[in-house]
């Protein structure tokens, strides 16, 4: 996986914009887009995050949720994307959920799995 800020980068390059024409759709200084895209500061807030998936016009939601991902590295190790965070915040079921899968010590393949099994329709939306 690729480092946020190079990502922001590759978007921005892509996009055929500058610094400033970025700076200047989030309402941040020039200095603090390089500063992300050369890794010297972290992902900013989860509002510029949406504004960054609304510019870059990234619409797939394994996309999304991998920017999510990149941008919660920046923050730390155990740092949760902002996006999860969110719904770790409202759903008082989500930490017993993680204790669970933590205690029967699954491997990646295993949660894959299970993955799988809720995103195609094995688990109704509003069950």
């Amino acid at each position: 996986m690729e480092k946020f800020g190079e990502y922001i980068k590759k978007l921005r390059k892509d996009a055929n914009m500058t610094l400033r024409q970025l700076a200047g759709k989030l309402d941040v200084s020039a200095v603090y887009i390089l500063d992300i895209e050369k890794g010297r500061k972290p992902a900013p807030r989860r509002e510029l995050l949406e504004k960054l998936i609304e510019i870059f016009q990234i619409k797939e939601q394994i996309n999304i949720d991998l920017f999510y991902d990149m941008a919660a590295k920046t923050k730390g190790k155990n740092v949760l994307p902002e996006d999860v965070k969110e719904m770790y915040e409202e759903f008082d079921k989500i930490p017993a959920l993680i204790r669970i899968l933590t205690r029967k010590n699954l491997k990646n393949s295993n949660l894959e799995e299970i993955i799988k099994e809720i995103e195609t329709g094995k688990f109704k939306e509003g069950d």
